[in-house]
């Protein structure tokens, strides 16, 4: 099987400037491509600087292990360090659902 794309293309390619606008694209497509959600919401473009989730997807068998059943939401960016994102997205340390932590959430991922 020919290799389209590499893990070196995708993270050549997140230091772009136009990857954060167009990262929404590519996961939506991901996504529709292994599922066929009920609601899908994730704004690209120029409307990746509106305040509030960055993506809602809502699918009664998912496709794991790439998407849960049911209700998810999702923060996505482009940068180096994951935790300086959910902290500046959802308060210092916080992973926006009660009673969890930023350390809880990535250490189960």
């Amino acid at each position: 099987m020919t290799e389209l794309l590499t893990a070196t293309d995708l993270e050549q390619w997140s230091e772009r400037n136009d990857s954060r606008e167009h990262l929404p694209t590519l996961v939506r497509r991901l996504i529709l491509a292994v599922a066929a959600p009920e609601t899908l919401r994730m704004p690209a473009a120029e409307a990746v600087g509106l305040p509030g989730l960055d993506c809602e997807v809502t699918s009664p068998s998912g496709a794991p292990p790439f998407l849960l059943a049911g209700r998810s939401v999702w923060e996505l960016g482009t940068g180096r360090d994951p935790r300086t994102r959910c902290n500046a997205t959802t308060g210092s340390g916080s992973t926006g659902r009660p009673g969890a932590s930023a350390q809880a959430s990535s250490s189960s991922s």
